[in-house]
């Protein structure tokens, strides 16, 4: 991860943020960047307005991709839970929201059952699902 995270850096693609405590260790990361989401033909009309705000007939959405998201393997889920980390990111994404504007946050994350329960307990809903990925949303306000 750091040589991609560096390299995608470098050349604008994404933007990796890291959080420590007080000690400058390192607890959690996550990354962020613009993603174009194609809509599957079987998303309706009303949801594609509904995401876009204005228009039906889209095929696709400008969004913010949260790419990554982690903890450290050597810290405790009690030092800093995925609750404090996603919560971070999406903070993060709200400043650049604030700056370019952006409605809608996107999350792909591989069909396992404890990653699905864990976004949408943070306010992300299933958008698209393949036979292995998972495509949550979650609009910003």
């Amino acid at each position: 991860m750091h040589k991609k995270a560096l390299i995608f850096d470098e050349r604008n693609k994404s933007k990796t943020y890291f959080l420590v405590n007080d000690k400058f260790d390192l607890l959690a990361y996550f990354t962020i960047s613009l993603h174009i989401l194609k809509l599957s033909s079987h998303i309706s009309k009303t949801i594609r307005k509904n995401l876009d705000g204005f228009r039906k007939d889209i095929d696709d959405l400008p969004c913010y991709l949260i790419g990554q998201l982690g903890r450290n393997e050597n810290v405790n889920k009690s030092d800093i839970s995925g609750n404090t980390i996603i919560s971070a990111a999406i903070d993060t994404i709200k400043q650049a929201q604030d700056l370019i504007g952006g409605r809608i946050v996107l999350i792909e994350c591989a069909n396992i059952q404890n990653l699905l329960c864990f976004y949408q307990s943070n306010d992300f809903k299933i958008l698209q699902q393949s036979k292995h990925l998972t495509q949550l949303i979650a609009k910003l306000s």
